[in-house]
Parts: C-alpha cells; sequence; structure tokens
C-alpha cells in the first residue's frame, strides 16, 4: 500500500513538472502571444483576441493563442464591446447580485504616445429587484480615461483613472486629453450626455427585469461603492498622476 502510495505521488509530481514545463515553452512559442506574465496583471487587464486566436491563461500568464478555428463574431473584437465588458468584469463589483447596465460616449483621445488615452464619459450601474420595484446598487460614474495598447490584432485595456467632472482640479484635468478639456468647457454639452447615458442605463436595467422606467424605487442618491479596488486610480481619493 506504501509503495503504491509512493508510486502515485511520483505520479502527481512528474504531471505537475510537465504542465510547468508545457507553459514555460509557450512563452518561446510564437503561437501564444502574451499580454500579461502574473496573475495580478492579467486581473486588471481585459483584451480582444483576433479572428484566428482564442484567450488563453496559464502559470506563466495570459494572452491569445493562435487556433484552428476562425472566430467570425466581429463585435466580439470590436473596441466598443472590449470598453463593455472591461466596466462590467473590472470596473465595479455588484453588492447585491444585481443586474449591471452600462452604456459610454467617447469624449476625447490621445495616441502620441504607446499607450493610447481613451475618455470616455461613463456609467456602469447594479440594479437588483427590491419588493418588486429595482433598487441601485453598486456604481461608478465620470469621466474614465482607459489605458489602451494597440498591437496589429489586438487590444489591451491595462488599467484606468476616474475622474467626477463635478469635483476635479485644475491639475487633475490637465491628465485629460486636449479633446476631453475642450468637449468640457461647454457644461451643457456634459449635462446632456450624461442625461442621456443615465436613461439608457436605465432602460437596458428595466427590460432585463421585464418591468418599466416607473418601477424603479425613490431613493437618494445610488450607493456608489464597489468599484474594483487595485485596477484603478480615483482622483477624487488618490493623488493626481500617482501611479498604481
Amino acid at each position: 500500500m506504501k509503495n503504491i502510495y509512493k508510486i502515485g505521488l511520483a505520479f502527481m509530481v512528474v504531471g505537475t513538472l510537465v504542465l510547468a514545463g508545457c507553459d514555460d515553452v509557450s512563452k518561446n512559442d510564437k503561437n501564444y502571444n502574451y499580454f500579461g506574465f502574473s496573475d495580478g496583471e492579467c486581473k486588471k487587464i481585459l483584451f480582444t483576441c483576433a479572428q484566428n486566436e482564442a484567450p488563453f491563461s496559464n502559470s506563466v500568464g495570459c494572452g491569445c493563442k493562435i487556433t484552428g478555428q476562425i472566430n467570425t463574431n466581429d463585435q466580439e473584437r470590436s473596441l466598443d464591446y472590449l470598453i463593455k465588458r472591461y466596466f462590467r468584469e473590472k470596473l465595479i463589483s455588484p453588492v447585491y447580485g444585481g443586474h449591471v447596465a452600462i452604456d459610454f460616449a467617447r469624449i476625447g483621445s490621445d495616441d502620441s504616445g504607446k499607450i493610447l488615452k481613451y475618455d470616455v464619459l461613463g456609467l456602469a450601474e447594479e440594479y437588483y429587484l427590491n419588493n418588486g420595484k429595482i433598487a441601485y446598487g453598486a456604481k461608478a460614474d465620470g469621466i474614465i480615461q482607459l489605458s489602451i495598447e494597440e498591437t496589429n490584432r489586438n487590444y489591451i485595456i491595462r488599467s484606468y483613472t476616474l475622474f467626477d467632472p463635478n469635483n476635479i482640479s485644475a491639475d487633475q484635468k490637465k491628465l485629460l486629453t486636449a479633446e476631453t478639456q475642450k468637449w468640457m468647457e461647454t457644461k451643457a454639452d456634459l449635462d446632456s450626455t450624461r442625461k442621456k447615458i443615465q436613461i439608457a442605463v436605465k432602460q437596458d436595467a428595466a427590460i432585463s427585469f421585464g418591468l418599466t422606467m416607473n418601477d424603479f424605487v425613490d431613493s437618494p442618491a445610488p450607493v456608489k461603492a464597489g468599484t474594483q479596488q487595485g485596477t484603478q486610480q480615483s482622483v477624487a481619493t488618490k493623488k493626481a498622476g500617482a501611479k498604481q
């Protein structure tokens, strides 16, 4: 019995080494394109894969690998689709297990560096049912600057910075793209765009529950807790320009 146990343990060890070895080999395999090299980094980023690629994750990191199959869904490779996924998966953590509704509008960008600065006015909000009414949960909204890396085949969102347009200092404003700063000069544009986004998000929530716009609870401002920690930098709580 002891010998059987020892043999089984030996196979487990060898199997682990073989798996680890395979992951190490993939680092130099041209079919594997790594975007992150640690579990922590991979949890922060989100990316698209090309038509002939599929996402992967192993002990080395994460990225896209070339496959023999072709993904014909062009929408899944679009930047807009990736941003909505990023908001849902990285921007907030639902606190009631509810439905997360998302909408955003591009307001500026700057591709002068290696990383694209992409500014959007966005809203990600959790909704849940409470006594037959739609109630508010976690929420993140404002001007969100995404740091996006572009390859010939992929978009990789590396991180984001969240700005409160109603409470932004002159130094913080300088972190935004020139296009966004100019757009912010007209308050009517900001208010109008924000209202459209809020309506679109609430309509999404109402439809998801099979209810109407009249079925929301009368409540003060929704809970703003629940933004993902460790993947964002909020200028309302952190020093402007500080690195994560």
